[in-house]
């Protein structure tokens, strides 16, 4: 059964995804590109619903950086961009033009890009409900999405069973490479931010 009504995850997919295109504008600014962001909806996920969650991509190599946020709410946001094209989104960070490898500076590039951007998530979150998060030290992995996604879902769902899973889509236009930026929330979280926006409203 839904622990959430869908009036209540459409309005908090408006607030996510107006924290999403602060991390899309400082994804922007790191690559000097246009960068678009689509967040289609909020849902409920756990474990074994991962690969529905994720659509066609749990099977996925990607390469990916993760942190979780402690604070007022807790929540964990996940980067990742398809292993093919990790190495187009490097160079893009490195000033450095076509494709590098996934070389040690190459992965710290991407690593950072991820704490800037869940920096700019959070002060965009902060901006909108006045709720403090502060970000952990990030993590990055290489594995396929789903498995990746597992640790973080079952650390978060570990005191209602699941999680909200919001996917951003970003897409350097043309030619250039895509992301999904992952946000994990609890119930507990969830319901905060939305009893800040609904004391505002």
């Amino acid at each position: 059964m839904a622990l959430m009504s869908e009036a209540d995850a459409n309005k908090l997919g408006v607030i996510l995804n107006s924290c999403s295109k602060e991390s899309a504008r400082a994804l922007s600014k790191l690559i000097s590109k246009p960068v678009r962001s689509r967040l289609p909806g909020v849902m409920e996920a756990w474990v074994p619903s991962l690969e529905e969650a994720t659509e066609d991509i749990a099977d996925q190599e990607v390469c990916a950086v993760y942190l979780s946020g402690e604070g007022d709410v807790r929540i964990g946001a996940m980067l990742s961009t398809p292993i093919g094209e990790a190495g187009e989104l490097a160079a893009l960070l490195m000033g450095k033009k076509g494709k590098v490898g996934l070389s040690a500076l190459a992965k710290s590039s991407i690593t950072e890009a991820g704490n800037i951007m869940m920096g700019s998530f959070l002060n965009g979150l902060r901006k909108a409900t006045g709720l403090r998060v502060r970000a952990s030290a990030a993590s990055m992995g290489i594995d396929t999405l789903g498995t990746l996604l597992e640790l973080p879902v079952l650390d978060i769902a570990s005191r209602t069973g699941t999680v909200l899973l919001a996917r951003v889509r970003l897409r350097v236009p043309k030619t250039g490479p895509s992301a999904n930026l992952f946000i994990i929330l609890d119930h507990q979280g969830a319901r905060e931010i939305l009893a800040r926006i609904n004391a505002d409203s």
